[in-house]
């Protein structure tokens, strides 16, 4: 191969990879702005004029009504309502990372986490290693309003179960 041909196919190359980071970009932009729209479904309780036998948000969600299953629709909503979409630096670090880092994740310390996620796989990888050592920081402001959940440590399935310390 000439070395002209070897130039014109690196410069391919680097358009390609140019064009995918932007095609990212847009595909997080999207996530976000789902979360927008789910978030609005559910204040609004606009899911109740579905149907008459759409009670609550979590049976709008079971109707097979959107693509994707309950845990994505709540990661996109709580993705949208910790990051918003006015931040472009958000959207270099994709939505697997974005999902990974929001046990982790407080107003206070999101834009830090995220700039720790930009970096290559391997970096990430370790910055999650040490992130999961510590307890999450996780709040909820609705007393009284919690459920406890199991899961699978094979396939990570959850479940709903009754408060385990209610004998």
């Amino acid at each position: 191969m000439s070395e002209q041909s070897l130039q014109k196919r690196a410069e391919l190359l680097f358009r390609k990879i140019k064009e995918i980071r932007k095609l990212v970009q847009s595909t997080t932009w999207n996530f976000l702005a789902i979360g927008r729209q789910l978030s609005i479904i559910r204040d609004k309780k606009l899911y109740a004029t579905y149907g008459d036998h759409i009670k609550s948000f979590e049976e709008f969600l079971s109707e097979d009504v959107l693509p994707f299953k309950r845990t994505t629709a709540y990661n996109l909503m709580q993705l949208y309502n910790t990051l918003g979409t006015d931040r472009e630096d958000v959207l270099d670090v994709g939505y697997e990372r974005l999902v990974k880092l929001l046990p982790h994740m407080t107003k206070e310390n999101k834009f830090d986490l995220i700039e720790k996620a930009k970096g290559h796989r391997e970096h990430f990888n370790n910055f999650m290693k040490e992130l999961d050592k510590k307890p999450t920081q996780d709040v909820c402001e609705h007393d009284g309003k919690k459920f406890y959940l199991e899961g699978c440590a094979l396939c990570q399935k959850t479940w709903r179960i009754k408060n385990p310390l209610d004998k």
